[in-house]
């Protein structure tokens, strides 16, 4: 599943985004959970933790997080923070259509189950 939050995301509007995106991986229990952060010109730090604390959230649903599409200073943000580098770059692909290509290398018989769009602000 593919989910493209919209706008710059900082700790009052992360909660919101946080709970769409949890009521979205119930629903629909992906393997994989594509955040396209594209359309994010920045992140606060409050909101990247809570996106840290997302990933294991959505793990112990049993699917895993991948990030793609990272504007310069939301990449400098995670990067700084050592979230990069415990997703791995496996986890961290330049746009969705990388991402896409991946999940269909790792898992040939599955199909996407939607890009579901997320307003921010």
């Amino acid at each position: 599943m593919i989910v493209r939050p919209e706008g710059s995301l900082f700790f009052i509007n992360a909660h919101e985004i946080a709970r769409q995106i949890g009521f979205l991986v119930k629903k629909h229990r992906p393997q994989v959970l594509v955040l396209d952060m594209s359309r994010v010109p920045d992140i606060e730090y409050s909101a990247l933790k809570m996106l840290i604390e997302g990933e294991k959230r959505v793990t112990e649903h049993g699917a895993c997080l991948w990030l793609t599409s990272l504007n310069p200073s939301v990449l400098d943000v995670v990067r700084r923070s050592g979230f990069a580098e415990q997703l791995g770059k496996q986890r961290m692909l330049f746009n969705a259509s990388i991402a896409m290509d991946h999940y269909h290398q790792l898992y040939p018989n599955a199909a996407v189950i939607s890009t579901q769009h997320l307003l921010a602000n």
